[in-house]
């Protein structure tokens, strides 16, 4: 064999490589228009829910796209609401009424998900009218993280009618991320008995007619109703976070443990240090070391 040959395999082999790295690269590499898909994870979101809702007008996944990409493909600060976005809420909002109940969940979840308060009333009218609690459910979340305070007075009337314990701790968790002041009465209730000064109207439905009554809440619930306190930040709620450190339950001890840790009230301390010396528990005893160490920071 020549010294010619021998020296052109090496660099034909090097060649056939070099090819073969540029075909794997080529293979592996997204199109400009997936790519801004994958970074779009409330395109892709939709384009799921749309494949799951069986939507198969041609009109409507052309509007997701273009309605999508302008709401999302700007930088944040600059986004702005197109029709065509509109145009999607207002076809998911329409599956809100649809037989299919599990259709009606999955409408209900994304319009949670795209957080624009065109759907608060429509799903309000599922938090308190679908038959199916599943339903009504995951109308309760999606209210939470719509975030509207014209949705608190119609969670508080779920969480004292709603028979479905799911419904109503949806609806108390909700309430928390709402952070609206005027739900405090109701949840002050519920935790301890209380009434305000102020319970009266719409906003504290327990006086008057039969509704569900302290025994229909369960420790669960009480838990839930302690960080929706926490979230909502006001001092008025310290006082009943203080008593429901002495529950029974030691994991409504630590929600309201957790939650005084978020209302930073310096009012607090002293009652805190008081049951740290008594507490039992070396989980709740954390929480209200934590709970002292924030306040005292803050």
């Amino acid at each position: 064999m020549s010294k010619k040959l021998i020296l052109f395999i090496p660099v034909l082999a090097l060649g056939f490589f070099l090819t073969l790295a540029v075909l794997v690269a080529g293979c592996s590499s997204r199109p400009e228009s997936d790519t801004s898909q994958r970074d779009n994870p409330v395109k892709k979101e939709l384009t799921k829910i749309f494949d799951s809702l069986d939507i198969e007008d041609e009109g409507s996944r052309e509007e997701l796209d273009l309605g999508v990409d302008e709401r999302y493909g700007q930088s944040q600060g600059e986004q702005k609401d197109s029709e065509e976005f509109h145009r999607i809420i207002d076809l998911i909002i329409t599956l809100l009424t649809d037989k299919d109940l599990f259709k009606r969940a999955e409408a209900a979840k994304i319009l949670g998900n795209l957080r624009n308060d065109v759907a608060t009333m429509p799903l309000v009218v599922s938090l308190l009218h679908d038959p199916i609690f599943y339903v009504r459910e995951c109308s309760a979340q999606a209210l939470g993280m719509i975030g509207s305070e014209r949705a608190t007075v119609y969670l508080i009337k779920a969480i004292s009618k709603d028979e479905s314990r799911a419904v109503i701790n949806h609806s108390i968790n909700s309430l928390g991320f709402i952070r609206d002041s005027r739900a405090l009465d109701t949840l002050i209730y519920i935790l301890t008995g209380n009434e305000g000064e102020k319970s009266e109207g719409p906003y504290f439905p327990f006086k008057g007619e039969k509704i569900n009554t302290l025994e229909d809440y369960d420790q669960v619930a009480l838990s839930n109703v302690a960080i929706a306190l926490g979230r909502i930040k006001d001092q008025e709620a310290t006082p009943a976070l203080l008593q429901a450190l002495a529950h029974r339950s030691y994991g409504v001890r630590i929600s309201a443990a957790q939650a005084l840790s978020l209302i930073r009230d310096p009012d607090s301390l002293e009652p805190l240090q008081e049951r740290l010396e008594v507490e039992t528990s070396k989980t709740v005893k954390a929480a209200i070391k934590n709970a002292i160490y924030n306040i005292e920071a803050f």
